[in-house]
């Protein structure tokens, strides 16, 4: 069976660069400009390769087959920087810059003929796929399904042209009918590529969008001022958390209220009591372990959930921690001459307890710890303590 080579050039061209418009569509709307314009270079290129093949066609070591293979390559390279940036990463100059001039420089020092032009071209596709597929899948969570897919689609496509490395045009079938062998290849390759761009096309789509519902929402469940959870966060964990089992690892609830705050926030404006309540979350998220976690409820009220501690453990840190505010020269500063401190109330888990017992009690502990604080410090004594 014999393929048109202008058809499946021109069924290249059509499909990469009405893809390469939805693309530009899509990273308008969504704001994901850095990884999104590499993406799209990267069709546009590769569709300008196959309407140059399709405008002026051209045997081997013609000036436009050298033209649209280093337009191909220079495709990849910003496929590897696409790549990049979707993992969140700074695209690297040098591989752009290797793409675009790599084809070039080799067909101009070396004689090549058309089965090492093969094996070259192929293994130069295979090496820029397979980079791109390790850095899609770079740092990936499980909620980034459509990059995980999207780094397979890649390695497969990378194996594709490593198996063409390896075999050449022929597909070492030498006594085969060459003109037959080439044209089946060549109609494999056109489809293969027209396969590949549709689906990378609607899985960066997909992981544009699934990047977008990330940040919306670890933006809803990130304070703003202070970059520690929301209260939002804190209620979604606590529900997955609670209730426990009788055996399950010892948990302590932590309460903080920040005392002298509203004083600092009357006395200096709001900028500086912002600024108190930035430099306390810093402070206290430095004193936590990894699997601590780290709440702003509302105004100068905290929670701490402490995995790994009971009632005991959770004193001792709150000692501790009261100490490191009251003693910390930096909160101190920002308090402008208010001396502040916390007040701190915890509460053990108990087994098949829910969330509002278990902040009820956390929070009369709190209460009682900021009387017992107030009737047991004098006015003026945490100002003669931290002198």
């Amino acid at each position: 069976m014999k393929f048109d080579p202008a058809t499946l050039l021109t069924t290249a061209f059509l499909t990469l660069f009405l893809f390469g418009m939805v693309l530009a569509v899509v990273v308008r709307r969504s704001g994901e400009d850095r990884a999104g314009l590499w993406w799209i270079a990267s069709f546009l290129l590769g569709a300008s390769g196959f309407l140059l093949l399709v405008l002026a066609p051209g045997g081997p070591g013609s000036l436009q087959l050298m033209a649209a293979n280093t337009l191909f390559l220079s495709a990849y390279g910003c496929c590897h920087a696409g790549a990049r940036s979707l993992a969140g990463r700074k695209p690297l100059v040098w591989p752009l810059i290797v793409a675009f001039a790599i084809w070039p420089l080799l067909c101009g020092l070396f004689e090549l003929g058309f089965a090492s032009r093969v094996v070259v071209c192929s293994t130069l596709v295979c090496g820029y796929s397979a980079a791109a597929a390790f850095e899609l899948v770079h740092g990936v969570t499980k909620e980034e399904r459509n990059r995980l897919i999207a780094a397979g689609l890649c390695a497969a496509h990378a194996l594709f042209y490593l198996i063409r490395a390896a075999f050449g045009p022929t597909l070492g079938l030498i006594n085969a009918a060459t003109e037959d062998v080439e044209s089946a290849w060549g109609a494999a390759i056109a489809l293969e590529i027209v396969l590949f761009a549709a689906a990378m096309a609607t899985l960066i789509v997909g992981t544009i969008a699934e990047r977008r519902g990330l940040k919306e929402r670890r933006a809803a469940n990130t304070d703003f001022l202070t970059g520690v959870g929301s209260r939002r966060a804190f209620d979604a964990t606590m529900r997955r958390v609670l209730p426990v089992a009788e055996d399950a690892v010892p948990t302590a609830l932590l309460l903080l209220d920040l005392d002298e705050f509203k004083k600092v926030n009357d006395r200096l404006g709001h900028q500086a009591g912002d600024a108190l309540l930035k430099t306390f979350a810093q402070a206290v998220r430095q004193q936590l372990r990894d699997p601590d976690m780290f709440w702003r409820l509302g105004g100068d009220e905290f929670a701490i959930l402490l995995r790994g501690c009971g009632l005991h453990e959770a004193e001792a840190f709150k000692a501790s921690l009261r100490q490191t505010i009251e003693m910390s020269p930096v909160i101190q500063k920002v308090a402008g001459g208010t001396r502040v401190s916390a007040s701190i109330g915890s509460a053990a888990v108990l087994p098949g307890e829910g969330i509002t017992d278990l902040v009820r009690r956390a929070d009369v502990a709190l209460y009682r710890d900021k009387e017992r604080r107030r009737r047991a410090f004098p006015k003026g004594y945490l100002a003669s303590r931290a002198a």
